[in-house]
C-alpha cells in the first residue's frame, strides 16, 4: 500500500471522527504511542501469545510505521471501542450464552435477611453435575451430585451429616447434564428467562475488579437484578439481587417473604477445582441421616395424596382451582403461617418440601393427561370428607369408564351416561 493511500485511509477515517490530521513521522509517532495506551487495558485481558502475534504481524508487513498506526487506530477506534464504548458488548440474553462455555465457576454470595445477621456463602460448581456450598461462619457445606441424584449436607459444628438421595427417578432427555448454564437459570438467576428479558435495560459502562462491565437491570415481580459483565468476556463479574416474596438462603432455608439481598462477586470462571472437595461420602465420626424421596412416575395416588396436603393446608377445604399457580399460593400461605415472619427450622423444612413434592406430583399426574382424557375438577369450595360430591373426573386411555374422586378422597369407575349433571 503506497504512503498516499495510508495518509488518505488515516485522513478520511479522521474526518469521520470530525476530526483533521496531518501525517508526519513525527505524528506517526505520537499516533502509535497514543493507540497502544488506549490498548493497553485491553491487551491485559487477552492471552500473551494472541498480543504477541498481533504486534508480530504489524511489525513483520511490509508497510512504514504511518502503516502501522493506521491498524492500530482503526483496531482502536473501530474493533476495541466495542469493549471500551459506551454501548453494550454483550445482549442481556447473550450473558447465559457467555456462562454455558464455562467448565468451572467459583464465586462468594453475600446474603442479607432483613432483620438477621449477613451470612456469606463459596460456591463452586465443575461443569456437567457438581456443586459445592460452603456457608460461613458455621462452616455448613452442601454438596450436589445431579449425575448420582445424591446431595450430602455436612454440619461440622456437631459433626452431623444427611444425605439426601431421589430414587425412581424417569430419565428426561432435557434433565441432564446440568452444565453452570442450567444451574444458574434453575436455582440462581430466573431472571435470566427469556420472559424477562425485555424487563432488562442496559444502563452504562464501570470499571470493577480491574475490568470494564457493562450493567444491566432486569426487573421481576418478586424483585430485580443488577449484573456486571465483562466487556471482553461477557461473563458476569458481580450482581445484586433483591427479592421481596418466597426466598431462601444457600443453604435451602425459606425465609416467607421477608426482603433479601444478595450479593455475588469475586468470580472465578474456568479456574481450577480439586474435584475431590465435591465427594459425597460422609467424612468419618459424623452421625448420619439416610433420606429417599421417590420421584416416580405420577399415578392417579399422587393425585389423591395432593388432593389431601392441599385440603390439608387450607383448613380442611379443596383449592378452587387445580392449577400450579393456586397450588403454590397455598404451600406458600401455609409456610407463613407456620413461620410467623421467622426463618423455619429444618423440621419444618423437610416437612415443607414432603408437601411440596406431594402437591407437584399431583398437578405433573393431570398436567400428562390430554384432552381425550376429558380432565375436570368441580373442588371449589368443598369440604374434605364429603362423600357425597364429585371432587374430579377423568377418563384413562384405553378405558370405557371414568375414574371418580369424591370429597372423601374415595374413587369410583363411573360409565360416561352416569356422570353427574
Amino acid at each position: 500500500m503506497s504512503y498516499k493511500k495510508i495518509e488518505n485511509l488515516i485522513k478520511n477515517f479522521c474526518d469521520a471522527q470530525r476530526s483533521e490530521v496531518k501525517t508526519t513521522p513525527q505524528m506517526d509517532e505520537r499516533v502509535l504511542t497514543g493507540a497502544l495506551s488506549a490498548h493497553k487495558e485491553s491487551k491485559q485481558t487477552q492471552p500473551a501469545d494472541i498480543q504477541q502475534n498481533i504486534w508480530r504481524t504489524i511489525m513483520k508487513t511490509k508497510i512504514t510505521k504511518l502503516a502501522a498506526a493506521a491498524v492500530i487506530i482503526i483496531a482502536v477506534f473501530v474493533g476495541i471501542n466495542s469493549f471500551f464504548g459506551t454501548g453494550a458488548s454483550v445482549a442481556w440474553g447473550g450473558i447465559l450464552e457467555c456462562i454455558q462455555a464455562a467448565n468451572t465457576v467459583s464465586y462468594k454470595v453475600t446474603s442479607q435477611v432483613e432483620n438477621e445477621p449477613e451470612r456469606v456463602s463459596h460456591v463452586m460448581f465443575i461443569s456437567p453435575n457438581l456443586l459445592r456450598k460452603q456457608v460461613l461462619p458455621d462452616g455448613n457445606i452442601n454438596i450436589h451430585n445431579y449425575r448420582e441424584r445424591k446431595r450430602l449436607t455436612i454440619r461440622p459444628e456437631n459433626k452431623t451429616a444427611s444425605v439426601l438421595e431421589y430414587i425412581n427417578v424417569t430419565q428426561n432427555a432435557d434433565d441432564l447434564p446440568i452444565d453452570i448454564k442450567r444451574y444458574f437459570e434453575r436455582h440462581l438467576w430466573e431472571y435470566f428467562r427469556p420472559d424477562y428479558e425485555e424487563s432488562s435495560e442496559f444502563i452504562g459502562n464501570e470499571k470493577i475488579d480491574g475490568h470494564l462491565a457493562d450493567i444491566f437491570t432486569a426487573k421481576h415481580k418478586r424483585g430485580q437484578i443488577k449484573v456486571w459483565a465483562d466487556r471482553i468476556t461477557g461473563l458476569p463479574i458481580r450482581a445484586e439481587i433483591s427479592s421481596r416474596g418466597l426466598g431462601g438462603d444457600d443453604m435451602g432455608n425459606f425465609h416467607n417473604g421477608i426482603p433479601l439481598t444478595y450479593v455475588l462477586s469475586d468470580f472465578v470462571w474456568d479456574g481450577y477445582i480439586d474435584e475431590s472437595l465435591f465427594s459425597i461420602e460422609v467424612p468419618v465420626g459424623y452421625k448420619t441421616k439416610q433420606h429417599k424421596i421417590d420421584v416416580s412416575e405420577p399415578t392417579e395416588k399422587a393425585m389423591i395424596d395432593s388432593l389431601t396436603v392441599c385440603a390439608q393446608l387450607s383448613d380442611g377445604i379443596f383449592p378452587t382451582r387445580f392449577k400450579e399457580k393456586t397450588l403454590t399460593k397455598i404451600w406458600k400461605d401455609s409456610m407463613k403461617r407456620e413461620a410467623g415472619g421467622k426463618p423455619l427450622t429444618q423440621d419444618k423444612q423437610a416437612a415443607l418440601y414432603q408437601n411440596i413434592l406431594k402437591m407437584k406430583a399431583g398437578f405433573d399426574f393431570v398436567s400428562k393427561l390430554k384432552d381425550h382424557n376429558d380432565w375436570q375438577y368441580f373442588g371449589d369450595g368443598i369440604k374434605l370428607g364429603d362423600s357425597e360430591v364429585v371432587i374430579c373426573w377423568w377418563r384413562p386411555d384405553d378405558s370405557e369408564f371414568y375414574r371418580v374422586i369424591y370429597g372423601d378422597l374415595s374413587v369410583e369407575d363411573v360409565a360416561p351416561e352416569d356422570l353427574p349433571k
